[in-house]
């Protein structure tokens, strides 16, 4: 669920082409029935997610979300960009 709202999220220029911040509907969907799983499975849910958290290749997949995360909100800014291209500034470059 939560791959897959960051991937609704991300592509919103897609989205964007029926309303801007369109994305915020299938987010929500997709929140709503991930959710709905998670609960109706919440007995078997656990355990299994604890033992997840063990694994070395999740450290490295929570690892990689961080940086993505970080990395994209950083470069991502148009602050940031304006400030390095001065005058030459273009939208399209970030």
């Amino acid at each position: 669920t939560l791959f897959a709202c960051m991937f609704l999220r991300e592509y919103d220029a897609a989205l964007d082409r029926i309303q801007h911040g369109f994305w915020i509907y299938p987010a929500l969907v997709t929140l709503a029935v991930g959710s709905f799983i998670a609960w109706r499975n919440r007995g078997t849910t656990l355990l299994p997610m604890l033992h997840h958290l063990q694994t070395r290749s999740a450290t490295f997949v929570y690892i990689g979300v961080v940086l993505l995360l970080f990395f994209s909100r950083t470069f991502g800014t148009g602050s940031l960009w304006e400030a390095v291209m001065g005058a030459a500034y273009d939208p399209q470059v970030k």
